[in-house]
């Protein structure tokens, strides 16, 4: 048996009948270059994705710690009760600040900015119901719905009838706030008989 081959310009080659074809070093270099385009698009995709998800996740903690820790001060500041030493409808607060309120003579909501948490305190220790707390804010308003305060102590408290508070979480970048305004019970129509 004999083998002959016969090698041509163009890099083909014929051996015992058959064509063999190969890659130039340029048709190489190009489908690299080409590969390397469609992976730096797809990657570039995949990551906006993945970090899209990450930025929902949190923002769904977060919304949810929220959620739960609003949940308990609206629940606590709506059972605020009638302040017995006032001469008309009062609700028992204290005093309040703009980050801060003291109700039923030792119940107390307020924001700690050096531990970024907001906590309630109910006479025995203090609770802490969030971090990584970016804001705490309450806003007092009076029957007509016109804000007062946000400093306010004995008898100015007196006017109170709804109290707003926002919460403004802060993790990884991504913000999440949640408002919310209670009508406090005790001063509503009929409340106090």
């Amino acid at each position: 048996r004999i083998t002959i081959t016969i090698t041509m310009k163009g890099a083909r080659s014929i051996q015992s009948g058959r064509v063999r074809r190969a890659f130039t070093l340029v048709e190489a270099m190009v489908t690299m270059v080409v590969l390397a385009a469609i992976g730096s698009v797809a990657s570039g995709l995949v990551l906006d994705s993945v970090d899209d998800y990450l930025t929902a996740r949190t923002r769904g903690q977060l919304h949810s710690e929220l959620s739960i820790a609003m949940d308990r001060i609206m629940r606590d500041l709506r059972k605020i009760p009638l302040d017995s030493a006032a001469a008309s409808i009062a609700p028992d607060v204290d005093w309040t600040e703009a980050t801060s309120c003291m109700f039923d003579g030792g119940y107390y909501v307020a924001y700690s900015v050096g531990n970024k948490e907001v906590w309630l305190w109910d006479g025995a220790a203090p609770i802490v119901l969030l971090t990584d707390v970016d804001d705490l804010t309450f806003a007092f308003y009076n029957e007509s719905n016109a804000v007062i305060g946000p400093s306010l102590a004995a008898a100015t408290c007196d006017p109170i009838r709804r109290i707003e508070v926002s919460i403004t979480l802060d993790r990884y970048g991504v913000q999440e706030t949640l408002r919310s305004k209670v009508f406090l019970r005790c001063t509503l129509a009929g409340a106090g008989t």
